[in-house]
């Protein structure tokens, strides 16, 4: 999963299949398993706000080093 997020945040083209595989291979009891149409609408929608958020996170749990300018423009990672 690592190589995979790699490479959406290097090229931006972001696989929303992978977004809906992350949730539930990471998903608790307690969460709702949302069928796949469900969650494209809301994570969409989520997605539009809270982007760099989400980033953070997932940059944090697959331990990704990058760099950045000071707009936050990725200039290298890995």
């Amino acid at each position: 999963m690592r190589e995979q997020y790699l490479e959406m945040r290097r090229t931006s083209q972001y696989d929303l299949n992978w977004f809906f595989q992350y949730y539930l291979q990471n998903k608790t009891e307690e969460m709702l398993l949302l069928p796949f149409e469900v969650f494209l609408q809301t994570f969409r929608m989520y997605f539009q706000i809270h982007a760099q958020n989400i980033f953070d996170t997932l940059d944090v749990k697959f331990e990704v080093q990058k760099i950045e300018d000071i707009n936050r423009k990725i200039l290298y990672m890995m």
